[in-house]
């Protein structure tokens, strides 16, 4: 069970999240990865709900989207690993 934020380190305003594929929401200090088969092409989001399906032809894990290897590909959205890229027929 993670610690509890202690008050100096919680924060009344959203952290600036700068990176991509994730966001930062109110009180916390740090900023938080999208769930898998999740990313955003955004910065500086505040909630999940911003985050949005990974698209197919690639899979999310952490906030970023990785795109299937050569010779894959993978036709379903919201993929969370690197499995879902198939074999090119």
């Amino acid at each position: 069970m993670p610690e509890p934020l202690s008050p100096t380190s919680a924060t009344i305003e959203p952290a600036p999240c700068d990176e991509h594929g994730t966001y930062c929401p109110q009180g916390s200090p740090v900023a938080t990865a999208c769930p898998p088969g999740t990313t955003s092409n955004r910065a500086r989001m505040v909630s999940v709900d911003e985050c949005t399906s990974c698209e197919a032809g690639s899979w999310c894990s952490a906030g970023k989207e990785i795109k299937c290897p050569s010779s894959t590909f993978n036709p379903d959205t919201s993929q969370s690993n690197q499995g879902a890229c198939r074999s090119c027929p």
